[in-house]
């Protein structure tokens, strides 16, 4: 086999490489991790890699920037900057800024530990990253750059402030230090010993106290002289106080509500006690996982994605929070189709719509919530769920659409393909099987470990994508469908996936290979009659999620997770779509249009010849469209 040493000179065309934000009331996909208030609104993140941006009117700013959890973000005091930190929980951990108006990237960097805190100086200069690490806090300049600001490295880093002029900062370790630093000489002003491991950081009343929460207990000190001011018993509290507090205000839950309590302050000098302003209670009652106070309101965040605020002032009774998210969405989870019939996926049923009409005509309910669907044809269609054990459903509109099992798998399913009148099953990352709808018999093809995708490319071959780790150390594979031979393909890498058959009766198929040799991904494509590999397309990062599709002469791909590329392979020019406040996650469309659809659960219609974005659809909780 020859393998190509040059990447394929494909001329990529950007219209737009940014997108514009969404606006609406819809809460998040999940908990909420951070808060961060400014003067006109509230920026919210969470798990589902979405930044929202609240305003005053109850609507919110929706962008998703990372297909990863956003655990933290800063907000830049004098430009429209935000500052997030990304992560996995594991290998990745990614910092980047992002410029709010236009949605562009500024710059993205990766840090070698967790992040234990993220704020901008007080006149933006610098973004502090607290890190677990021996080198502790990072400051990075404008364009990401790492500018020395002290001269001693200081371990672990949970807390950080500057000053208002950017001369000094503060710090906090878990080794229970405030480090006051001089930024101008980078040397150690001071170190006041307090309590260690202490949660939830906050500096107040004119920077005179210092606050933590350890045990379910408040701890306050004198932040000049180290003396413990104060330490009050709470149970599971959340501090709401902002630097600009002079009392510290926080929540108090019990295991069924909420209190709301206060510790007055003046100067250094603080309460003993803690004051019951209130009793509260969320909307359903939500689980509160972050809380932020501006002026007069408190802002809390909640595990179910959703926002809710109340005012401060002392009530008797229990007071019911206003909820300030309200969700107006259903999700789609899968669409396909077949020439000009669209199928989409949702909860509760599966429809067909078209982007002129935008009618809607269910045709069948989803009994069991299935999360994947494919269209065998305008008359038949099957439903799977990946990552579950639930049977293999295919309705007909012969039967009135009456689902019927064709295949119970004992382990969970990882994909399943149609090809002709066959399916592939990969169940597990571990079995490959073929179910035949001319005789309704399955057949084991191949079993393994690591395999990652499968394709039937003849009625004879089949193509495994997999692991180069495991057995046989190859990342693809072919099997002969007959005899069950296989054979390793000489191709290097660490990981294949996401492999698509090229048109109908055409001589190659393509697919996604991972190397960590260079930290590289690339798309490419493999000609089993001339068995030559060929590279389209490389990203300078990992993406294992990235996928292809093929249709009428392009080839599509989301790889690096941020929009669509589609690469014309006849032409060798590519064109990157105008994406939709939400990641792209999938392709399917016929000669006249593309439909994609975005993590969040809308879809986006483009012209397949211009690449031009017409509309962007949610399904409303009533089952009717709603167009952006």
């Amino acid at each position: 086999m020859k393998k190509l040493l040059t990447v394929l000179c494909f001329v990529f065309i950007s219209y737009i490489l940014f997108a514009d934000v969404h606006v609406s009331t819809q809460p998040h996909y999940g908990p909420i991790n951070d808060m961060e208030m400014t003067s006109n609104s509230l920026f919210t993140v969470g798990q589902d890699g979405y930044v929202i941006n609240w305003k005053h009117d109850g609507t919110g700013e929706h962008y998703q920037i990372s297909d990863l959890e956003i655990k933290m973000i800063a907000k830049n005091p004098k430009n429209n900057n935000i500052a997030i930190y990304e992560t996995d929980g594991y290998s990745i951990n990614r910092i980047s800024v992002w410029n709010w108006s236009t949605q562009k990237k500024v710059y993205a960097k990766r840090v070698p530990y967790t992040v234990s805190s993220l704020q901008y100086t007080e006149k933006g200069t610098y973004l502090m990253v607290g890190t677990t690490s021996e080198a502790g806090i990072y400051f990075l300049d404008q364009k990401g750059d790492v500018i020395s600001k002290i001269k001693d490295p200081i371990e672990m880093v949970t807390f950080a402030l500057s000053s208002k002029t950017e001369k000094s900062c503060i710090l906090y370790t878990p080794m229970g230090h405030l480090e006051y630093i001089n930024l101008s000489t980078r040397e150690k002003k001071a170190e006041i010993v307090i309590e260690q491991s202490l949660e939830q950081p906050v500096l107040f009343s004119n920077d005179l106290l210092f606050a933590g929460v350890k045990n379910n207990m408040i701890y306050v000190f004198n932040s000049v002289t180290g003396n413990l001011q104060t330490r009050i018993q709470a149970k599971k509290p959340l501090l709401a106080t902002s630097r600009s507090d002079n009392s510290l205000y926080f929540l108090d839950f019990d295991g069924s509500s909420y209190t709301l309590k206060m510790i007055s302050a003046d100067n250094a000098n603080i309460s003993a006690r803690s004051v019951i302003l209130k009793y509260i209670a969320t909307v359903g009652n939500s689980e509160i996982t972050a809380v932020a106070k501006n002026n007069d309101t408190l802002y809390a965040a909640c595990k179910d994605g959703s926002i809710h605020y109340i005012d401060l002032n002392p009530s008797a009774e229990v007071c019911m929070m206003t909820e300030g998210s309200k969700q107006v969405y259903s999700q789609i989870y899968d669409i396909d189709s077949v020439d000009d019939v669209f199928f989409f996926l949702t909860d509760t049923s599966v429809f067909t719509s078209s982007y002129t009409g935008k009618t809607i005509e269910p045709i069948t309910a989803n009994i069991g919530s299935y999360t994947n669907l494919i269209s065998k044809d305008e008359d038949n269609i099957i439903l799977w769920s990946k990552g579950k054990t639930q049977p293999i459903i295919f309705a007909s509109a012969d039967s009135a659409w009456t689902g019927k099992t064709i295949y119970t798998p004992t382990k969970s399913l990882q994909n399943v393909k149609l090809f002709n009148n066959k399916l592939i099953i990969i169940e597990g990352g571990s079995t490959v099987k073929l179910y035949d709808f001319d005789t309704g018999r399955t057949k084991d093809l191949f079993n393994g470990t690591g395999i990652q995708d499968a394709l039937l490319f003849s009625d004879s071959e089949l193509y495994i994508a997999k692991t180069a780790s495991s057995t046989p150390k190859s990342p693809l594979i072919q099997v002969d469908v007959q005899t069950l031979e296989n054979v390793s393909l000489p191709i290097t890498g660490e990981v294949s996936f996401g492999l698509s058959n090229g048109t109908n009766g055409g001589n190659v198929f393509y697919g996604v290979l991972y190397s960590s040799e260079n930290n590289q991904t690339e798309i490419y494509s493999y000609s089993p009659l001339t068995k030559q590999y060929s590279t389209i397309m490389t990203w300078s990062e990992e993406d294992t999620e990235a996928f292809t599709w093929f249709n009428n002469g392009i080839l599509y791909t989301n790889i690096g997770k941020d929009q669509i590329y589609g690469i014309n392979i006849r032409t060798r020019k590519g064109f990157v779509y105008k994406r939709f406040a939400a990641l792209p996650v999938k392709t399917t469309g016929n000669n006249n249009l593309l439909l994609v659809l975005n993590k969040d659960g809308s879809v986006s219609w483009y012209n397949a010849k211009s690449n031009t974005l017409y509309s962007s659809w949610y399904i409303t909780l009533s089952g009717e469209w709603i167009s952006f």
